[in-house]
């Protein structure tokens, strides 16, 4: 069983989910540390396809965050942050079954795959005893993961401060599969925000603007060392697996994701407006303010995507 990636005080967890192998996972978490405001809230999200997670929430002792996970195939797109004593996460899982054949190649005949990854994005943690962090995990074929990362900023009263972790950019990695056999293709990835009060300071932490984790393609296929290039690949939700997946953002007037740009939208942005939440920077400037409720109405009123 695959896990969904989430986070409990300061720390990223695997939680078990279960689901159809193929579905796709958005999955976003606001964790109040003191109870008084709206949250907890746990929302997750599952299709065959494109989906999308948004929440905000506020707490006890001035606390407010909000996150927003993006899921395709190929490619996980979440932002969030978190002020006060409260805590954001966002995560997102692609899966597809995957068969690789080649006419010089027995059926069953064990290969390797090496593909790649690419991690981009910011962490952020101002003030307080606050982190933001981040993880990937992946897996083709099954078994134990081919490939794990992490990195974690602290704030600067939280030593140590600063990044600590794995840098950001592209990462190989190598699975193995039976040719003419399905193999599973398998990619998490998570971003939270910590947010802690010190006893100088009100916590604030974030991460995004967006946090991109997207498929940069399969880079070889090899039997006992030896390159293959007369492979085909089969996927079974018709992925290229074997090219670079470019991220897609979400629809900005269908800003709750139900399919369908109406009233509810404009309940759902400005609720995440009103309480500065990343997903409300709907032009990504950077900030939560008049320009993106223009940016929002612009494509609201036109019935489109922006």
């Amino acid at each position: 069983m695959r896990t969904v990636l989430t986070t409990v005080g300061a720390t990223l967890l695997l939680v078990p989910a279960a689901r159809a192998i193929d579905d796709n996972t958005a999955r976003v978490t606001i964790s109040p540390n003191f109870s008084g405001g709206t949250g907890p809230i746990d929302l997750i999200m599952t299709n065959s396809g494109p989906v999308d997670a948004m929440a905000s929430a506020t707490g006890g002792a001035n606390s407010s965050g909000s996150a927003v996970a993006h899921t395709d195939y190929g490619f996980i797109v979440v932002s969030g942050q978190a002020e006060g004593s409260l805590n954001a996460a966002a995560s997102g899982i692609f899966r597809d079954h995957i068969t690789i054949t080649s006419p010089t190649i027995a059926t069953g005949t064990q290969g390797t795959v090496t593909y790649a990854l690419r991690v981009s994005g910011t962490l952020d943690a101002t003030s307080g005893f606050s982190a933001s962090s981040w993880r990937l995990q992946a897996d083709i074929g099954g078994g134990a993961y081919d490939i794990s990362k992490f990195g974690r900023y602290n704030s600067p009263e939280l030593p140590p401060a600063g990044y600590q972790g794995d840098p950001l950019g592209v990462y190989l990695a190598i699975g193995t599969f039976q040719f003419g056999l399905p193999a599973t293709i398998d990619v998490e990835f998570a971003c939270s925000a910590q947010a802690s009060n010190s006893f100088t300071s009100s916590g604030a932490a974030a991460f995004g603007s967006p946090f991109v984790l997207n498929w940069e393609g399969i880079q070889s296929i090899t039997v006992n060392g030896n390159p293959i290039s007369d492979f085909h690949l089969y996927s079974r939700s018709g992925t290229d697996w074997t090219q670079p997946i470019t991220p897609t953002a979400p629809c900005i007037a269908d800003f709750n994701q139900d399919g369908g740009i109406d009233g509810a939208d404009v309940e759902a942005f400005f609720a995440a407006w009103e309480v500065g939440g990343s997903n409300a920077d709907v032009n990504q400037d950077g900030g939560v303010d008049g320009t993106d409720v223009a940016t929002f109405f612009a494509a609201w009123e036109s019935g489109g995507c922006g």
